[in-house]
C-alpha cells in the first residue's frame, strides 16, 4: 500500500516541483568553512562519555569516576 502511494508523490515531486538552479561550491570550499576542531571535541566528547557509562558499569566507584569524565565532557565542550 505505501509503495505506491511513495511512487506517485516522487513522480509528482519530480514533474511539479520546480526549484532555483544553484551554483555549488567546490570541495575545497566546503572544507574551508567545515569547523574540524567542533567535531573533533564533540568526538571526544562522545567517546568519554560512553568510557565514563562502561567504567561505571565495572567499578565500585561509581559517582567519582562518572562525575570526573562528565566534568571533563563539559570542560572540553564548553
Amino acid at each position: 500500500m505505501l509503495r505506491p502511494t511513495g511512487a506517485v508523490a516522487a513522480a509528482t515531486l519530480f514533474f511539479f516541483l520546480n526549484l532555483n538552479p544553484h551554483h555549488g561550491r567546490t570541495l575545497k570550499e566546503h572544507a574551508h568553512d567545515f569547523d574540524f576542531v567542533g567535531l573533533f571535541l564533540i568526538m571526544v566528547g562522545v567517546v568519554l562519555l560512553l568510557i565514563g557509562f562502561n567504567q561505571s558499569e565495572t567499578s565500585c566507584t561509581l559517582f567519582t569516576r562518572l562525575h570526573h569524565t562528565l566534568v571533563l565532557i563539559g570542560i572540553l565542550t564548553y
